[in-house]
């Protein structure tokens, strides 16, 4: 990974192992500069998150292209509505319309180390939001669009733009080129948000 100049990384209160500060700006963010999903086949992404923006769309870990985004797991945010989301693109060209969102049940909290982890289940074509091990919602979708840029942490691709850049701390990144099952992320809460009982293909900021 690729550090903005607005990234530390180092401990955070709450957090045994490391983590990476970030403040809300355009120098804070983390760049793999290479994809590290296939979006075309199932997979599973997790992080432990701090936020401590009280308003604003909030990027924990996105993959996308030079436009848009393919996948975005973070905060939504708009008017009253504030909630976690994993939310994807189902086809190219950059379009509101072609997202499709899994949405958690209560409003995204500020100030304290919260789970968030998103499937996309291939075969059984829908994705699912998981906050602090709960399912949260699942949304059925045809297909997420596979793009050519990097991992990012902490930020997003939208409208060729960089934005909703994270307030807070991020910790435990975990991807898995398969879709858990609600054991694993279950027992992935229970582990502090650090093991799943099966091996992440990668991972950056475990203990």
């Amino acid at each position: 990974m690729v550090l903005g100049g607005g990234a530390t990384i180092g401990r955070a209160e709450g957090r045994t192992g490391p983590a990476m500060t970030l403040y809300g700006n355009a120098v804070g963010w983390a760049d793999s500069q290479a994809p590290v999903v296939d979006t075309t086949r199932s997979f599973t992404v997790s992080a432990m998150v701090r936020n401590n923006a009280p308003t604003g769309g909030r990027a924990v870990v996105t993959q996308g292209g030079d436009s848009y985004y393919s996948f975005y797991l973070g905060r939504d945010y708009w008017g009253t509505h504030n909630q976690w989301v994993f939310k994807v693109q189902t086809a190219a060209g950059a379009q509101d319309s072609t997202t499709y969102q899994a949405f958690s049940t209560a409003p995204a909290t500020t100030g304290r180390w919260t789970l968030l982890t998103g499937v996309y289940d291939a075969s059984a074509k829908k994705i699912l939001l998981y906050v602090d091990g709960r399912l949260q919602q699942s949304t059925p979708v045809t297909g997420i669009w596979q793009t050519t840029g990097g991992l990012q942490l902490g930020r997003v691709r939208y409208q060729s733009q960089w934005t909703d850049f994270w307030d807070g701390a991020i910790s435990d990144v975990q991807v898995w080129d398969r879709a858990l099952p609600a054991s694993a992320v279950g027992r992935l809460q229970g582990s502090g948000g650090t093991t799943a009982g099966t091996a992440p293909d990668r991972s950056w900021l475990l203990p």
